[in-house]
C-alpha cells in the first residue's frame, strides 16, 4: 500500500487549514506521494498546476499566491492519493522572531483584559506560534530533554489559528499588536508567524557557513568563548549539565536556532520581518556590530523571495537601571540601521521599567513597529514612521542646534521641559542641558561648557529623556558630535 499524502515540511502543519499565503508572490508547494514517477494534479483559485514526482515520490508545484482574500481550496492529487486544504487566505505574512521580549505573550502585557476581550474582533489575523518545548530557565534539563534539543526539536509542533482570546494568549504581544494595525489597515488577512526564543543569543539565528566565512572565531570552544555573553554561557552550562554526548547542543549556541526556527521558512513568502533581540549580546557591542549584518545576510539568503530588499524592523533596547553598557548599545543599534539596507528601527526607552528586563507596555511596540512598516513598506506617507532621529549637531555661538529627521512639532512627552540632553567640551565631561525646541530641531545650552564639542541624548540605562515628535514618537538615545 502506498505511503499517505504529506507536505514536506519539518512543520507538517504550517502548510494548513488556517494558512496564510504572501499575496502578489510565488508559492513554492512541495509534497512527497510515497510514489515514485506519479503524475501531481493541484488546483488552486481555478487554475490547475501539473508535475511529476520523482524516484522518491517527492514533487514541487510553483503556485502564484494571486491578489489577497480567502478563504480558499487547495486540492491535492499524487498518484492514487488526493488532499484537501479547505481554508487558506492570501494577505500579507510577517515573522516575528528574538528572544524574550519579543516571546512575551500578550497574557502577560499591561493591556491584557483589554486584549484578550477584543481579540475575536480580528478575524483577518491568523497566527503560528512556534514556542519553545521547555524554556531555557536556570535548572538543568532532563536527558530527554537534552535529546530533544539535539534532535533539532526545541520548538514545538503548532498550527495556524485564527485570532481568538484562546490564541493569542500565549502568543507575542509585539506580534499580536503589529497584524492588528496592519490588518485594519490594509483591510486583508495577516499571517504573524512567531519563533522567538528567551535569552536567544544574536549569533544562534545565524547559519553556520555565514559564520564560518565572515566570523570563525565565534564558533570556537563554546564554553570559554569571550566573543559570547557570558551570561549565555553559564546558562547552556547549567541547561546542559546532565549531557551525556560530548556534542551536546543548546538554543543559545552559533547557529542553532537558525537551524532548527528558520531554516523550515525556506522559500515560504514572506512581506518582512520583525526583530526584537540584543539583551543577550549588549555587553559587547563590537561584536554585535560584526553579527547584526551577518544576521541580515544569512536571513535574506534563506528566506530566498525577499533578496536584500527584504523589510527588517527592528526594536531598539528598552531602559533597565542595572545594564549600563545599553545607552551605547542602543546607539550602536541606531547605526545600524543607518548602515544596513531596507532596515528600520523602533524606539521603546520610553516604555521601559528600571527593573524589569521585560517591560509590559508591548501593544504600542507593535504599533510602532507596524506605523514603521505602513510608512516604508506599505506607502502609507502620512503614517510617521519614526521618532526624531538625530540628523546632526552644529555650533551656534554658545550655544547647539541638533537637528532631526522625523522632528516635526517636537515636545516634551510630559512636563514642561524637554530633559535628557547632555553637552560635553575638550574635556570629555557632560554636563545637563536646556533644550528649546524649535521648528527643525532643539537649542542645547550649558553653562558649564561655553564651547561645547559633544552632545549626548537619554545616555542613561533607564532614562527619563522625553523628546517626541508630533505623533508622540520617541526619540533615540544617541551621541554625536557638534561640527
Amino acid at each position: 500500500m502506498p505511503a499517505p499524502f504529506t507536505i514536506l515540511s519539518r512543520f507538517v502543519s504550517v502548510v494548513s487549514n488556517g494558512m496564510v499565503m504572501q499575496r502578489g508572490r510565488v508559492f513554492p508547494l512541495r509534497g512527497t506521494a510515497g510514489q515514485a514517477f506519479a503524475s501531481v494534479a493541484v488546483e488552486w483559485r481555478g487554475e490547475q498546476y501539473a508535475a511529476q514526482t520523482d524516484a522518491d515520490g517527492r514533487f514541487e508545484v510553483c503556485l502564484s499566491a494571486g491578489a489577497a482574500g480567502g478563504p480558499f481550496e487547495l486540492r491535492i492529487k499524487a498518484g492514487n492519493r488526493a488532499h484537501r486544504i479547505d481554508s487558506v487566505y492570501v494577505g500579507e505574512v510577517w515573522l516575528a522572531s528574538g528572544q524574550s521580549n519579543m516571546e512575551l505573550t500578550v497574557s502577560e502585557t499591561a493591556t491584557a483584559a483589554a486584549d484578550l476581550k477584543d481579540a475575536a474582533r480580528h478575524p483577518l489575523i491568523h497566527i503560528y506560534n512556534q514556542r519553545a518545548r521547555f524554556q531555557p530557565f536556570a535548572v538543568e534539563w532532563t536527558e530527554e530533554e537534552l535529546e530533544e534539543v539535539n534532535r533539532l526539536r526545541y520548538l514545538r509542533p503548532t498550527r495556524w489559528q485564527q485570532s481568538s482570546a484562546a490564541a493569542i494568549k500565549e502568543f507575542s504581544a509585539i506580534g499580536y499588536h503589529f497584524a492588528r494595525v496592519l490588518a485594519d489597515s490594509l483591510h486583508c488577512p495577516v499571517g504573524i508567524i512567531c519563533n522567538a526564543v528567551g535569552g536567544a543569543t544574536c549569533e544562534a539565528w545565524i547559519d553556520s557557513l555565514t559564520l564560518q566565512t565572515n566570523f570563525k572565531e565565534i564558533l570556537d570552544d563554546f564554553p570559554d568563548n569571550s566573543l559570547i555573553m557570558e551570561w549565555a554561557r553559564k546558562r547552556v552550562a547549567k541547561n546542559c549539565a546532565k549531557a551525556v554526548s560530548e556534542r551536546q547542543l543548546h538554543p543559545y549556541m552559533p547557529a542553532y536556532l537558525y537551524n532548527c526556527g528558520l531554516r523550515p521558512w525556506q522559500g515560504y513568502a514572506l512581506r518582512g520581518v520583525l526583530w526584537y533581540q540584543g539583551e543577550s549580546n549588549a555587553q559587547d557591542i563590537a561584536t554585535h556590530e560584526r553579527l547584526f549584518p551577518l544576521l541580515l545576510q544569512s536571513w535574506r539568503t534563506a528566506l530566498e523571495t525577499g533578496g536584500e530588499d527584504l523589510p527588517f524592523l527592528f526594536v531598539q533596547l528598552s531602559s533597565i537601571s542595572t545594564r549600563p553598557t545599553w545607552p551605547a548599545f542602543r546607539d550602536s543599534q541606531r547605526k545600524l540601521a543607518e548602515a544596513n539596507t531596507n532596515v528600520w528601527m523602533s524606539v521603546c526607552s520610553d516604555l521601559g521599567d528600571s527593573l524589569n528586563v521585560h517591560p509590559t507596555h508591548k501593544r504600542e511596540v507593535g504599533e510602532r513597529l507596524a506605523a514603521s512598516a505602513l510608512h516604508r513598506v506599505y506607502g502609507f506617507h502620512d503614517v510617521v514612521p519614526s521618532g526624531p532621529m538625530v540628523r546632526a549637531a552644529c555650533l551656534q555661538k554658545d550655544a547647539v542646534a541638533v537637528s532631526f529627521d522625523y522632528g516635526n512639532g517636537l515636545h516634551p512627552a510630559s512636563g514642561k521641559k524637554i530633559i535628557g540632553f547632555e553637552l560635553a567640551g575638550n574635556d570629555g565631561k557632560f554636563y545637563p542641558a536646556s533644550a528649546e525646541a524649535r521648528p527643525d530641531g532643539v537649542v542645547l545650552r550649558s553653562p558649564q561648557v561655553p564651547a561645547p564639542t559633544a552632545v549626548r541624548y537619554g545616555w542613561q540605562p533607564f532614562t527619563h529623556a522625553n523628546l517626541v515628535n508630533a505623533a508622540g514618537l520617541p526619540a533615540s538615545t544617541f551621541a554625536c558630535e557638534v561640527k
